[in-house]
């Protein structure tokens, strides 16, 4: 059925101070989780970094080319 008739209830009003308060804190977290994930892509940098100059001891340095199917022929 379709809704003839709704009452919202009327929400708390809130204070200024609160809001400035609620505002502040949010800051605060804002702020935090941007030091945390700043902190993290660092450490996954320097992860990378070391897992790639890791790779590069490992590569064959050779100038042979590897032999191919066709080349058998």
């Amino acid at each position: 059925g379709e809704v003839i008739w709704q009452k919202e209830k009327p929400k708390p009003a809130i204070s200024l101070t609160d809001m400035v308060k609620g505002l502040d804190s949010k800051q605060k977290e804002t702020a935090q989780l941007f030091e945390k994930r700043s902190e993290t892509e660092k450490d996954r940098n320097r992860l990378l970094d070391e897992k790639f100059k890791e790779a590069q001891k490992n590569v064959d340095l050779s100038t042979d080319l590897p032999l191919r199917d066709i080349d058998l022929d």
